[in-house]
């Protein structure tokens, strides 16, 4: 099993503290699920990639601004 999570979820995220504790429960429970597995062959692994550059931000701006 493949979660994928974020590197935030190693971190307090002030401002954005939702997400930030989304991505810690996403981790924490891979965690957890991958002990309770053990020794049957089944494992859980949890990705967690760090900031990607994409068009995103830029795109939620534009949106905000046409929105107003």
């Amino acid at each position: 099993m493949l979660n994928v999570g974020s590197l935030a979820g190693f971190l307090p995220g002030p401002g954005m503290a939702v997400y930030y504790c989304v991505q810690s429960l996403v981790l924490s429970f891979t965690e957890a699920l991958a002990k309770e597995l053990a020794g049957t062959g089944v494992t859980a692994t949890a990705l967690c990639p760090g900031p990607t550059a994409t068009n995103f931000g830029k795109r939620l701006a534009r949106q905000k601004d046409a929105a107003v």
